[in-house]
């Protein structure tokens, strides 16, 4: 009797500390499925903080390459930026993303060559799923990254479709250097600057002098150019052309490129007003790379300018689902609920963003607007003063 209440303690004291994982396995099937993912800024341990950027160009390029998997819902890339180095538990960290598990890994870079490290974390039960090392030439990173996505899949059993799986399939690779350049310009672009803006130029400019066959250097550059001219960089006569030929020069080269159609729909929006065909291109793009937050955000901006407000809210807010961290996203829900006349909505959410960051004169200056609507002169001319000041 001794001996099986002894036997009796001990089992219990295996199952509550989950020694060698036994509970997990033996209450597996109980867990639910996996079905949504965050991939966390991979850390730069190459010792040079000058590699941010690769890092967190790394980090994109796999969420979109995630993205691809249509089963799961794959939060983006710049919502997970404010965890490169987490101090929060796992289980916390998903709970704010609204995500059942994370990707976290590293990056090494030494010359030519890269190591990735991933892991796959159910953030449910911060439980470690899988985890691989990968060291190759830098050439190869597009296959280290397919193959990262490919074994996430397989091991949260997400289905992939036959042509999914052939996109995977593909044999991929980039010049060394040209993909480096290529990273270095999307990081620029992300700093929404003029000078940045002409930088990134240049980067994308020599990615593709470097490698005329990689297709996302040229969506880049058709990126870049419809930025020159909203920032008054470069006149529109100019830009909307040599825009609208690199995004056809990048989809001639490949046709399910995310980045390519929501490129061309910018030009098609911004420029040439041609309203159905950059519909048209916006609903491709997001076909291609649904968990992209940054299509979604740039196709309500497109149809509150139509006047599609109930569509464009939707949208927005799916932007902000997609990335709750990001600051321009909520203050976008904001404006588009101003140009809605839904004024009563749009203040505190415009009041949330101002509250994390009081310097965003736009977000003032929509405010301002909302309270002049409601007639409350004395706050719109308060928060005028403010708008003033800080241009």
């Amino acid at each position: 009797g001794i001996a099986a209440l002894g036997f009796a303690l001990v089992a219990i004291a295996v199952m509550i500390l989950n020694v060698g994982g036994i509970r997990t396995r033996l209450f597996a099937g109980s867990v639910a499925p996996i079905r949504s993912i965050a991939v966390l800024q991979m850390r730069n341990l190459s010792g040079d903080s000058s590699q941010d950027y690769f890092a967190a160009g790394l980090t994109d390029e796999l969420t979109t390459n995630l993205a691809r998997i249509t089963a799961l819902r794959v939060v983006s890339a710049t919502t997970s930026e404010q965890y490169r180095n987490p101090t929060q538990p796992l289980p916390q960290i998903a709970r704010a993303l609204n995500v059942d598990a994370v990707v976290e890994g590293s990056v090494v870079r030494s010359g030519q060559r890269v190591r990735i490290t991933a892991q796959l974390i159910d953030a449910r039960t911060d439980r470690h799923l899988w985890a691989q090392n990968y060291e190759r030439d830098l050439g190869d990173v597009l296959e280290i990254q397919d193959s990262i996505a490919l074994e996430i899949a397989d091991q949260v059993q997400a289905k992939l479709t036959p042509a999914q799986r052939e996109s995977f399939d593909v044999h991929r690779s980039v010049a060394p250097n040209a993909y480096d350049a290529y990273l270095r310009g999307r990081s620029e672009l992300g700093k929404q600057r003029q000078e940045a803006i002409r930088k990134g130029l240049e980067d994308f400019q020599q990615a593709i002098a470097l490698d005329r066959l990689y297709a996302p250097s040229y969506a880049g550059l058709s990126d870049d150019y419809v930025l020159m001219a909203n920032y008054g960089a470069l006149p529109v006569r100019e830009a909307a052309p040599l825009a609208k030929s690199a995004a056809l020069k990048a989809l001639g080269m490949n046709d399910g490129l995310a980045d390519a159609h929501g490129a061309l729909a910018d030009e098609r929006f911004h420029f040439e007003w041609d309203w159905k065909g950059a519909e048209a291109e916006f609903r491709r793009a997001l076909e291609l790379d649904p968990s992209d937050s940054r299509t979604h955000l740039h196709y309500a901006e497109f149809l509150t300018c139509l006047g599609r407000h109930d569509e464009a809210i939707r949208e927005v807010r799916l932007a902000h689902e997609l990335a709750p961290g990001s600051l321009a996203i909520q203050a976008n829900i904001g404006r588009m609920l101003y140009y809605a006349r839904r004024y009563d909505e749009a203040i505190p959410e415009l009041q949330r963003v101002l509250k994390i960051d009081p310097n965003r004169a736009f977000v003032r200056m929509f405010l301002s607007m909302c309270y002049e609507q409601k007639h409350l002169y004395p706050e719109a001319l308060a928060e005028s003063e403010k708008v003033k000041a800080l241009f």
